[in-house]
């Protein structure tokens, strides 16, 4: 018999001997991958949700909705917060706050390396040795040395050195740091040199620190005053930040406020497609099968009861401090597919009249969103959670099988080499015995 038929018969009886360990093997691989692309599926869409929920989260974020127009633009804008009314007001913006700015001139290439300048600001004051900056400068103590000095001094709190070109003149420009009349800052200098000197004596204001003030309806109504033009809280939920101050005897500023409800019933509306999106998600990976069709990978496990009696609970319940309301009764309804729907009437009847309840009810603290985020926590925590954790087990499974088919694929080469040896020998001996008998006959 040729040498390649025994090898291939050797290659068949190996093959045998280990297919039905291989099939097994092949078999728990296939639903271990399969299980491994259902629970990342899964994982993925809780993932998901986990990030809307956060997105609606955190200070200052509020399912309501409002919007804010002035009279004119360009002199001012507003923030409003969850709390805002819907309401008009008249501002008169009397001033807006400034930095304190001014320049110093004619310096030229060596400002002088002996004496101080002296620098003080809202009742603290620092000095600058300009003969150690000259040390430093080989004896010269140019406009960029003086700016640096100034920058880098660690008594310096609040000033700003730079340098300025104009028409091929370079000055320094020093400037406060913050607005405000706190901001304002003086200088002088003690055996100094007679450029620095004269520089100081001429020097320029390009802006004087200034607070800003703000009045609630007329140039002679509420003032409010500050070092900053944003004025927070201006009145409750709204927060103004001005921009151009009005001239006097000019007409106030209007800013109307009022609740956008369409945007307010689209954020809800997000929300329910966002839960009903990872129900569709836990349904397709947990689908019961039977003539309808293939039974879901994730079918009767735990967490797919978990999540969905998570889901299912939650947004039913009421809570005390969104005056005992439940987002049943916002219009919350359950389908016949075991989603949820929107009554559009009653959702618009209860945003008019029950809307700070809507926004408690949903972004309060211990409210719904964070009941839902703790309730999740134990699934997609990404260090210990239980998603996790079944991730992982899925991977330790699958290297155990790839051990099984190396071990299983080395039983099989071991088996070929024997029966390789075996049936080597027989063809030998059945040869030898026809070599014998050709001898006699």
């Amino acid at each position: 018999m040729p040498i390649n038929s025994i090898q291939e018969q050797a290659r068949v009886c190996a093959q045998d001997h280990v297919q039905r360990s291989k099939d097994q093997v092949n078999r728990q691989s296939e639903r271990c991958k399969a299980e491994q692309s259902a629970v990342l599926e899964l994982d993925n869409a809780l993932q998901s949700f986990e990030g809307v929920v956060k997105g609606m989260q955190g200070p200052g974020k509020s399912l309501l909705v409002s919007t804010a127009a002035f009279s004119k633009d360009g002199m001012a804008s507003a923030t409003l917060g969850a709390n805002a009314q819907d309401c008009s007001y008249s501002l008169f913006i009397g001033q807006i706050a400034r930095v304190h700015q001014l320049s110093l001139s004619g310096l030229g290439e060596n400002v002088g390396d002996s004496g101080s300048l002296w620098i003080s600001q809202n009742g603290a004051e620092f000095k600058v040795d300009l003969a150690a900056v000259g040390s430093e400068g080989n004896g010269q103590v140019s406009q960029e040395a003086l700016a640096a000095a100034i920058n880098k001094h660690p008594d310096n709190r609040g000033v700003k050195a730079t340098l300025a070109r104009s028409q091929g003149e370079v000055s320094v420009v020093l400037t406060s740091q913050k607005t405000g009349a706190d901001s304002q800052f003086t200088l002088r200098s003690s055996n100094a040199s007679e450029q620095l000197i004269a520089s100081l004596e001429g020097r320029r204001i390009l802006s004087e620190g200034a607070d800003a003030v703000v009045y609630l309806g007329n140039e002679n109504g509420l003032r409010f005053q500050q070092d900053s033009n944003t004025f927070k809280d201006l009145v409750e939920g709204v927060s103004v930040t001005v921009s151009k101050a009005h001239e006097a005897g000019e007409t106030p500023l209007m800013l109307d406020i009022c609740r956008d409800k369409p945007a307010t019933k689209e954020k809800v509306k997000d929300f329910i497609t966002a839960i009903n999106k990872l129900l569709s998600d836990v349904d397709s990976l947990s689908a019961p099968g039977g003539e309808k069709g293939r039974r879901g990978v994730l079918a009767g496990t735990p967490i797919i009861r978990a999540v969905k009696y998570l889901l299912g609970t939650e947004v039913r319940k009421s809570f005390p401090d969104a005056e005992n309301k439940s987002l049943l009764d916002f219009g919350l309804r359950a389908t016949r597919d075991g989603k949820f729907s929107l009554d559009d009437k009653v959702l618009d009847r209860m945003v008019d009249s029950h809307p700070q309840a809507l926004d408690k009810l949903i972004t309060g603290k211990g409210q719904l969103l964070d009941r839902l985020s703790e309730s999740l926590a134990p699934y997609t925590n990404r260090t210990s959670g239980s998603m996790k954790a079944q991730k992982d087990s899925i991977t330790t499974r699958l290297k155990e099988l790839q051990h099984k088919r190396t071990s299983i694929e080395a039983e099989q080469n071991a088996s070929y080499g024997r029966k390789l040896k075996q049936l080597v020998a027989t063809e030998q001996a059945l040869n030898a015995m026809t070599q014998t008998f050709a001898m006699y006959f």
